[in-house]
């Protein structure tokens, strides 16, 4: 089998590496990018329930284009929104990923200008937010992390809180 490229809702971006058959049924073995170690078996009638296709190119650059245009974001620290955190990090949109990123990174000045720092939970989810969606954009649009890092960073500056 030829390695595929899939993502994953939880660990991003991944290559399926083998078909096997484990108790008489078909699985998906993949491989994260960023973690070799972490090996992921899926049954392969469950595929579409836990991997997508990576974002097209002209979807990629909408996505762009929403970060840029991105106003009105709000972080408070409740349990509710700590909830809401980790569902818009783990549902597998890319566009509640790039509000993440937007929002928290707000929220990070915002704090800061009062001395203080993310929560452990808002600085967890803004990093993994941050490798899934930098992963898969540049993976999509041929761009480094880092320029697209840098392209984050302004737009969360360009409407502050």
């Amino acid at each position: 089998m030829d390695d595929k490229i899939l993502v994953h809702k939880v660990h991003g971006i991944c290559k399926i590496t083998e078909e096997l058959v484990i108790n008489g049924e078909d699985f998906l073995k993949a491989s994260a990018i960023d973690n070799t170690s972490l090996v992921i078996y899926c049954p392969k009638n469950k595929k579409d329930l836990f991997f997508r296709d990576v974002v097209s190119f002209d979807e990629a650059n909408k996505i762009l284009d929403y970060m840029k245009n991105l106003k009105g974001t709000k972080i408070e620290p409740t349990k509710k929104q700590r909830t809401e955190l980790y569902e818009k990090l783990y549902n597998g949109n890319l566009y509640d990923l790039a509000y993440l990123n937007i929002a928290l990174l707000r929220y990070q000045v915002l704090k800061s200008k009062k001395k203080q720092g993310l929560s452990t939970i808002e600085t967890k989810v803004l990093k993994a937010a941050n490798l899934m969606l930098t992963e898969e954009l540049s993976l999509s649009l041929n761009k480094s992390i880092d320029e697209l890092n840098v392209l984050i960073k302004e737009w969360a500056n360009q409407y502050g809180e």
